[in-house]
């Protein structure tokens, strides 16, 4: 390994004022950190030689050599390790609510060094700002994620991310609902959600417009609008229907057929009932559903209390009437006039499960009316093809099977009566 150092420039300039030549370059140094200089490196550090001045007689004239280079062991050049540190240690984002969908957001920051000089914000819906600490203003409830960008005066930059909630507000003014108008006017109590302020109209029909659960009193169906307001000042609206209902008309069932004991299921009409009472409590296996049974060896006349769903109540009528012995029995007269007592006529059926045939005849022995049904409804009202008939006395034949499935035959006359 050489490491000499090298030869001094020589001069050959004449004039008044002529310049030496230069000096040697000085060797080089060799410095290791083993305990001696290795033995299989040979080193060569010689200074080098001066340079030659030839106008001056080929002397150095003042030039010197360089001095030979040196060598070390065991040399350590100490130097301290710093690890390297950061200026902007974190940035932190601090929201707080200040009202229903408004936001106010810090920067905090921590550096080592030196400051922050720079924040941009970036909230989620397209909105910026570039201030230490700013407010934000959502028009919608949702969740958003807020990003914070900070850099320092060395373009240094840290950033981070947060999702804030804006929340959802709804009022409910409850269920609609319908009630019977039995008594005008009706009173309803209205039943809202939780909130703090409340704020319903029409404020003529409510005992008190500003609270949760105000008392209406209505003569007809209305819709009542709320507004309420939470804590935080969201808003928000909703309406609820009351709806008065008039409950069906009374009416009379028609009448049913039986013999002692015989066991007759009762039915109250389908209008949409919640309760039932059948009085008198006699000769029934329930008087609290829709459809006793009746077991009874006399004749009897109930009255079903039904309670509607909107809380109106319908009293019916059915007429039990216990013949001797099971049968088929015609009337022996009739008068189809329109005055609903006795328009129709019509086999009545006791004991009897099934009716094979009803046939009416003309004096002429001509066909003018058959049916299968012992309902009332589906008699004979009188016509023939559209058309009134005379008052005379018309034959009628009829077969049926009783419940023990012997076949009943008769015949017989009944008289028209206009």
């Amino acid at each position: 390994m050489q490491a000499n150092g090298g030869k001094g420039a020589d001069n050959n300039i004449n004039g008044p004022n002529p310049h030496g030549p230069g000096g040697g370059g000085g060797g080089g140094s060799l410095l290791v950190n083993t305990a001696g200089l290795l033995t299989n490196i040979t080193y060569a550090a010689t200074g080098g030689a001066a340079g030659i001045a030839f106008n001056h007689g080929n002397t150095n004239w003042g030039a010197v050599n360089g001095n030979n280079g040196l060598s070390a062991s065991g040399f350590i050049l100490p130097f301290a390790t710093v690890p390297f540190r950061k200026n902007i240690d974190s940035a932190r984002i601090k929201d707080s609510i200040i009202s229903c969908k408004s936001f106010d957001f810090k920067a905090l920051t921590y550096t080592n060094t030196s400051p922050v000089t720079g924040w941009q914000w970036y909230f989620g819906d397209g909105g910026q700002a570039n201030t230490q600490n700013t407010t934000h203003t959502y028009l919608n409830a949702a969740n958003y994620t807020v990003k914070l960008v900070v850099n320092d005066i060395n373009g240094c930059k840290d950033s981070i991310t947060k999702i804030v909630a804006v929340p959802v507000f709804a009022a409910d003014a409850g269920n609609n609902a319908t009630v019977c108008n039995t008594t005008l006017p009706v009173s309803v109590q209205l039943n809202a959600s939780a909130g703090s302020t409340y704020a319903w109209t029409p404020a003529a029909l409510l005992n008190n417009p500003s609270i949760q659960n105000p008392v209406a009193s209505i003569s007809a169906s209305t819709k009542f609008y709320l507004t309420m307001t939470n804590a935080i000042g969201c808003s928000a609206t909703d309406s609820v229907l009351i709806t008065l209902a008039t409950g069906p008309a009374n009416t009379r069932y028609p009448v049913l057929n039986g013999f002692p004991y015989q066991q007759l299921q009762l039915q109250a009409r389908n209008i949409g009932g919640t309760g039932f009472q059948w009085m008198p409590n006699i000769g029934l296996n329930n008087n609290s559903i829709a459809n006793p049974v009746f077991f009874y060896a006399q004749s009897q006349e109930y009255t079903v209390r039904i309670n509607t769903a909107a809380g109106c109540i319908v009293v019916d009528t059915q007429q039990v009437l216990i013949k001797g012995t099971r049968g088929i029995y015609v009337p022996r007269g009739f008068s189809p006039n329109g005055d609903g007592s006795n328009d129709r006529l019509y086999p009545i059926l006791v004991g009897i499960k099934q009716l094979n045939y009803f046939k009416i005849y003309n004096r002429w022995g001509n066909l003018v009316f058959e049916t299968t049904s012992g309902r009332p409804e589906d008699g004979w009202d009188g016509t023939f093809k559209g058309k009134k008939q005379p008052v005379e006395a018309y034959t009628w034949v009829v077969e049926g099977v009783d419940i023990d499935n012997i076949v009943i035959r008769k015949n017989g006359n009944t008289l028209l009566i206009h």
